[in-house]
């Protein structure tokens, strides 16, 4: 074989090398709590990589970058600067992988990936952060995944408990059957909007979908366990109450 044939061989073995890379986005619901071991254990999995880059987005409105997976670690999290989304940039050299994994606090698509490498390595990657997810699910998951259900589950469960109540003072503001439905009627839509509002708003606060126990991040997780378990209580009784009482 000749000299020009053999470089016509590598060239076209490189080119192939270079047509199977494939690009992978994905897009997952999976509320999570993302612990300084699970963001080790992920860049550890890109043991390959050249370099990192961490990119935070904070609640004071200011992104903030680190080369270094130390620094990172050691961000204090602190109230003012809470951690809204995580993103871990992985960078390879010419022909090794490429990756951009983001972590969210979303009630929708938690968490994004973006890899780019051989396809049989594309695949592992999205199946190892899927496995790593599964292990970092809140136990909590059901209010967003199930977010409109529950929203309107919880606007009953505490209207039960009054709905004669609202029933007999709407009678007695009104004589006429028919006025007295209709006035009934949006009253009790006006107040499910309310209760509606009423929720979002303990959803935000006490049950987020994200959650990154980084710094002080850790401390305020634990110490929300605590009103979000009365929160749920509060709602369970509400519901017996409303049911057989």
């Amino acid at each position: 074989m000749s000299e020009g044939s053999l470089r016509g061989g590598c060239l076209f073995e490189i080119t192939s090398r270079i047509i199977m890379r494939v690009i992978k986005e994905e897009r997952i619901t999976s509320p999570f709590v993302l612990s300084k071991n699970k963001i080790k254990k992920i860049v550890e999995h890109f043991n390959d990589a050249d370099h990192f880059l961490f990119r935070i987005s904070c609640k004071d409105e200011t992104i903030r970058e680190f080369s270094d997976i130390d620094d990172l670690l050691n961000f204090e999290n602190s109230p003012s600067k809470e951690i809204k989304t995580l993103g871990i940039h992985v960078y390879g050299s010419e022909y090794t992988r490429n990756a951009f994994i983001y972590f969210r606090n979303s009630y929708f698509d938690q968490v994004h990936l973006d890899i780019d490498d051989s396809e049989r390595k594309v695949f592992e990657t999205i199946e190892f952060i899927k496995e790593q997810l599964a292990g970092m699910r809140l136990w909590y998951s059901f209010i967003g995944e199930k977010a409109f259900w529950i929203d309107w589950f919880i606007s009953l469960i505490f209207l039960l408990p009054y709905t004669s109540k609202i029933n007999d003072i709407i009678l007695s503001l009104t004589k006429e059957a028919g006025g007295h439905q209709s006035l009934f009627l949006v009253t009790i839509v006006v107040i499910i909007l309310l209760i509606s509002i009423i929720w979002n708003s303990v959803k935000k606060r006490w049950f987020p979908m994200g959650v990154f126990t980084i710094g002080q991040g850790d401390i305020r997780h634990k110490n929300k366990e605590v009103i979000r378990t009365g929160i749920i209580l509060a709602i369970i009784i509400s519901a017996i109450t409303g049911i057989f009482f």
